[in-house]
């Protein structure tokens, strides 16, 4: 999935991974939470998708400001 992101967004974006947020510490189930934004552009907006699992089944979200 990684893969199929970086190549919609293309090259000069930023991850970071806040999948090890304190937020999800009391999660049991694997989450993975990353936000991307554009390198030296505050015009381009921040992308944000989490993946949550939950019984072998996964739920994503998608925030877009």
């Amino acid at each position: 999935m990684q893969t199929q992101l970086d190549e919609c967004l293309g090259a000069g974006w930023d991850m970071e991974d806040k999948s090890g947020s304190e937020e999800y510490a009391k999660l049991k189930t694997e989450v993975r939470d990353v936000e991307f934004k554009k390198e030296n552009d505050e015009t381009m907006p921040t992308i944000r998708i989490i993946f949550l699992e939950d019984n072998d089944k996964f739920s994503m979200f998608m925030r877009v400001k």
